[in-house]
């Protein structure tokens, strides 16, 4: 309470004031704790909020190493891709090739079937060629194995794929013209039936997705590319390709006029749950990308420019 002009009197009035010193000077230490932890809180929150915003920058850093994702997104462990890297690199293995030999080393007629997803970053000129999977050695000439790509045109991207087998029997196979929207994934399939007959699969990555057939070719023969070099996932020399490759896998022994249409439909559909509905004797690799999830478990490592774009 405080003192007026023509208030009570002196000694109520220095009895008041006594009061007020000894509350004024108990009030000080309590104060004083008010105003540290005021400030405590203040450095508090400016810290969390500096915390905050390095590490969104840090995330932005990271996202663009990975293709974006949400939670539950069967591509999340999809990787970016520039022209100058990553590659992820899968070490050579005899169920890699189309041979005619099965999993278990018998001889057999085996259908081979390949696929990879993918989305584009970035449009490609007409007849500039992206090529993102590959088991060949680009340094050859005119090298033995296997190769997918697109090709840009004037309404759309083309399919293209390398076949070659040792005696030099083989080229690029250029399929169907198809619109492919940029950011979107596409699952790309390639089927080897017979040991003779090369064609190409594409849908988009929908729950009711249906696959699209972009032709086939009749080789004329049994042209089989036996390989050694490593399968290759990413960006090559000379590749035109920019953006994302989530899973990519080998499968054999599958019937491909029987077989092949239900399991790309359902991979199409729902990317992750395919692995579970296929027979896992036939799956020869299953990469999701940078881990093999078959039973053979393939050592896949990533070499090159690194995850950055």
């Amino acid at each position: 309470m405080v003192d007026t002009p023509g208030g009570v009197g002196g000694e109520e009035r220095r009895s008041r004031d006594n009061h007020r010193d000894v509350s004024t000077t108990s009030d000080r230490p309590r104060i004083f704790h008010l105003i540290i932890g005021f400030c405590g809180a203040f450095a508090l929150s400016w810290l969390f909020v500096m915390a905050l915003v390095l590490s969104l920058k840090g995330g932005g850093q990271r996202d663009r190493s990975v293709v974006e994702r949400s939670e539950g997104d069967p591509f999340s462990n999809a990787i970016a891709v520039s022209r100058s890297g990553p590659i992820i690199s899968v070490t050579h293995d005899p169920v890699l090739n189309p041979s005619p030999l099965a999993l278990d080393g018998e001889s057999v007629e085996n259908d081979f079937l390949l696929f990879v997803w993918f989305n584009l970053r970035g449009t490609i000129d007409v007849k500039e060629r992206a090529t993102f999977l590959g088991k060949y050695n680009s340094e050859e000439m005119n090298p033995e194995g296997y190769a997918v790509a697109v090709v840009g045109g004037p309404d759309g991207v083309r399919p293209t794929i390398y076949w070659q087998n040792k005696a030099g029997q083989g080229r690029w196979y250029t399929f169907a013209s198809t619109v492919v929207e940029q950011g979107r994934w596409y699952l790309l399939a390639v089927t080897f039936r017979s040991q003779r007959y090369l064609g190409v699969h594409l849908a988009p990555h929908d729950p009711k997705a249906r696959v699209e057939v972009l032709g086939g070719y009749d080789l004329g023969g049994q042209i089989v590319p036996s390989s050694p070099a490593e399968l290759e996932v990413g960006a090559f020399p000379k590749s035109k390709f920019r953006g994302g490759i989530g899973p990519f896998g080998v499968l054999r022994g599958m019937d491909i006029l029987n077989e092949a249409p239900k399991f790309l439909q359902s991979l199409a559909r729902d990317p992750a749950a395919a692995i579970d509905r296929v027979e896992q004797s036939k799956i020869g690799l299953w990469a999701d990308p940078a881990v093999d999830l078959s039973p053979r478990r393939l050592k896949i490592v990533e070499v090159g420019g690194g995850r950055n774009q």
